[in-house]
């Protein structure tokens, strides 16, 4: 699918394309981390083990917590996007064209008056 959208120039289908294989190797990594942890937990006691550097231990958090917020982070997202009222962003305003941020329009407007956040608004 990827050399396909490559070959069509559909750069919005293979951006998804690598950020899901992105997603997919963040999560199995994520969930290596996590196994492991667990097998730590069930080995003998920690005397007779070889404890990690400090540097390792804190890099393998720093990951985790990474990993973990860029797996949250399009989740996140799309939750937030489910707010915005579908029709909202085919809504037009001519008389409020290329305004800048206000409180009716918080994030302005284009050419054609548009507001992705007008479905918020009285007059929406």
């Amino acid at each position: 699918m990827a050399t396909d959208a490559a070959m069509r120039h559909d750069y919005p289908l293979l951006v998804g394309v690598i950020g899901a294989c992105a997603g997919l190797i963040l999560a199995g990594r994520l969930a290596a981390e996590l196994f492991r942890w667990l097998e730590r937990l069930m080995r003998l006691p920690a005397s007779t083990q070889l404890e990690p550097s400090s540097w390792r231990k804190t890099a393998r958090v720093i990951w985790v917590v990474v990993a973990l917020a860029l797996l949250l982070a399009p989740l996140a997202l799309a939750i937030a996007g489910l707010t915005v009222s579908p029709d909202a962003a085919l809504k037009t305003d001519v008389q409020a064209r290329l305004q800048p941020p206000s409180t009716k329009h918080l994030w302005g407007t284009d050419s054609m008056g548009r507001d992705c956040k007008r479905g918020y608004s009285e007059a929406g």
